[in-house]
């Protein structure tokens, strides 16, 4: 069966909100978009799944932060994606400042920074030390 033309309209509009982020570590600015439905309801299933074990809840939220990266962070020059899948190999050899900024920004846009940056505590980012690295 063929969508509705009002289907059809709302699937083409242009419906993500923005924001522009200046990023002074990486002499750079990005524009995080909300993400998408899939992911905010991913969001969603993990601060209810752990609700009842902020240890569990803060790790199953650093889980999604790298994809929350990738989909919501764009050139602000060219418009186009900042990171891919692959660039998330070498994010935690990065300063976690600006990739907290660009997660919380994007679940702020999304309506659950609250929640999430509860969940998280500080960081979405391990420390160094809890990754095993020395400084």
């Amino acid at each position: 069966m063929a969508s509705s033309p009002l289907a059809e309209k709302i699937r083409a509009s242009q419906d993500f909100e923005e924001r522009v982020l200046g990023l002074p570590r990486w002499g750079a600015t990005v524009i995080v978009r909300s993400p998408k439905l899939k992911t905010v309801d991913e969001v969603k299933r993990v601060l209810l799944k752990h609700s009842d074990n902020p240890a569990e809840r803060q790790a199953a939220i650093y889980d999604l932060f790298p994809r929350l990266v990738v989909e919501c962070a764009f050139d602000a020059d060219t418009k186009m994606p900042a990171f891919t899948a692959d660039d998330m190999k070498w994010f935690p050899e990065k300063h976690a400042e600006h990739f907290d900024e660009i997660a919380l920004t994007a679940l702020e846009l999304a309506g659950l920074a609250g929640d999430a940056a509860a969940a998280a505590g500080n960081s979405l980012t391990p420390s160094p030390s809890e990754n095993g690295a020395t400084s």
